[in-house]
């Protein structure tokens, strides 16, 4: 899954030509697949990928170190891949 996929996924239109708002499917689809995450790995790649905060920032933001950060996100990255191939999050969205 590619961070900047999901950042356009989820960020608003901004005026910008050529761009639309999100369709709101495709939010409700972001929102079952990071809720898969566990609560830990679901803030730092959040903080991180969507939010845009540094790997430094997130950590500060956890109160965790800057490793722990990037092996969440990892893992993250990992867990969501698996549950977009599984499909494991249809069931979270009904």
């Amino acid at each position: 899954m590619c961070a900047d996929a999901v950042r356009e996924a989820v960020a608003p239109a901004r005026g910008k030509p050529g761009r639309v708002a999100p369709d709101p499917a495709e939010s409700v689809t972001l929102r079952a697949l990071l809720d898969v995450l566990d609560h830990d790995r679901r803030e730092a790649f959040v903080l991180t990928q969507l939010v845009g905060l540094s790997y430094a920032e997130a950590a500060d933001v956890c109160g965790c170190p800057v490793g722990t950060i990037r092996s969440r996100v990892a893992r993250a990255r990992g867990d969501l891949v698996t549950a977009f191939g599984d499909g494991a999050f249809r069931s979270a969205s009904g």
